[in-house]
């Protein structure tokens, strides 16, 4: 990754001068029909839309630019119903806020101003435009469970489109990344889903169509696994054990058959990748195959990240500034959020951060115990889940502190 190609007016213009006209005019025709859905005030179709755009953003080109500048534009379309919409919101959004105005604040230290800002002023327009206009939306649990039923047929839409590439690269020897532009971005983006495509196993409409939706989890699944991308796995796990629970009433069963069922299935993908995708998979999964050691040199990349961070732990240098530091002193990212956060907005803004991440986590937790519906209930496990796995990943990628914010936006 290089220094003049993080900006999204130069992937514009390299995909303008790669693909032609055509990205003008897919671009302008998706504008216009999200122009509509603003004035006609289809403002759940538009949360929906930004959820697709964020989707096929991660995409390879020209998808990844025409679906980014899309989302964008719909983020700063939804701003001023967004506004009037976060008068209703709760401390957790104000403290997100605060680390947003902290990293604000320290724009005139980083090393790319311009870059620093772009960053800094799209996430506000995300968490104005779209965590208000949820705020605006959002009335009652059914409105929560309607978002995560989308959020689950969007995991199933996703692992169909990645199915073909799947079928093509496996047994390959090498990384799948299906349609994606890179392998950890198809596990982080199915390990976003994973939990809620879970959810609809669990609560979802008995008979053959929750053995659809279990083979829908099972195809997310193992294409994951084929990327062999150890932080969207890790992500990916973590946030299905604590959505299984076994300790619930009644549901032991259910956790058995999915488990089993589970394993068989990782045991028929390493059985049928043959000799060279086996070997690939078993080597990855164990770090040899880029380094020999298990956290493939993270040590030595943290301890430099960790070192920036200490020559100034209270000033941050601006959102954003992690990547470029990074990419002069490395060629790569810290491959950790919380460097990511503390180099940008300093410790302030690493605690603003944590008691976000935390709070959310809690919240959910909360809303899980004190809801007697089950599926409202598994749903807030699953927001619970999939945030702690996402926390536990970070710690190994900057998968919380990317300037796309994918992640953020999920």
């Amino acid at each position: 990754m290089r220094i003049e190609e993080i900006g999204v007016f130069q992937r514009l213009a390299s995909a303008i001068e790669t693909w032609g006209p055509i990205v003008y005019v897919l671009i302008l025709l998706g504008f216009f029909a999200l122009s509509a859905l603003v004035i006609t005030k289809q403002y759940k179709l538009c949360v929906c839309a930004l959820y697709i755009a964020v989707v096929f953003s991660t995409f390879t080109e020209p998808l990844h630019t025409i679906f980014d500048m899309l989302r964008w534009a719909m983020v700063l379309a939804l701003v001023p119903l967004g506004i009037s919409g976060i008068s209703q919101a709760r401390s957790l959004f104000w403290v997100f806020f605060l680390y947003l105005i902290i990293g604000l604040c320290f724009i005139p230290r980083a090393p790319s101003i311009l870059w620093s800002l772009q960053v800094t002023l799209l996430l506000i327009g995300t968490l104005v435009g779209f965590g208000g206009t949820l705020y605006r939306i959002v009335r009652v649990p059914e409105d929560v469970t309607r978002i995560f039923t989308f959020l689950a047929r969007l995991g199933v839409v996703f692992a169909l489109v990645n199915l073909v590439p799947a079928l093509l690269a496996f047994g390959a020897g090498s990384r799948y990344q299906g349609l994606s532009r890179q392998a950890g971005q198809l596990a982080g983006v199915g390990g976003l889903f994973l939990p809620f495509v879970l959810w609809r196993v669990l609560q979802g409409p008995r008979g053959a169509l929750r053995f659809a939706w279990f083979g829908a989890m099972s195809l997310l699944g193992g294409e994951m696994l084929i990327s062999t991308d150890r932080s969207g796995l890790l992500m990916g796990a973590i946030a299905v054990l604590y959505v299984l629970n076994p300790f619930t009433k009644g549901r032991a069963l259910k956790v058995i058959g999915i488990t089993v069922a589970g394993l068989a299935i990782v045991g028929l993908i390493f059985l049928l990748a043959g000799p060279a995708h086996r070997d690939y998979m078993i080597n990855r999964f164990m770090g040899r195959a880029e380094s020999g050691r298990l956290l493939t040199g993270r040590l030595e990349i943290w301890r430099v990240g960790f070192r920036e961070c200490m020559r100034s732990p209270l000033l941050g240098r601006g959102i954003g500034s992690a990547s470029l530091s990074a990419v002069i002193l490395l060629d790569h990212s810290y491959h950790n959020a919380y460097l990511s956060f503390w180099y940008g907005t300093g410790l302030f803004g690493l605690l603003a951060m944590l008691i976000v991440l935390f709070g959310t986590v809690f919240r959910a937790r909360k809303l899980s115990k004190m809801c007697t519906n089950p599926v409202f209930k598994d749903g807030m496990r699953a927001v619970a889940g999939l945030l702690l796995g996402m926390m536990a990943a970070s710690f190994f990628e900057r998968k919380l502190a990317g300037s796309a914010n994918d992640f953020t936006v999920m």
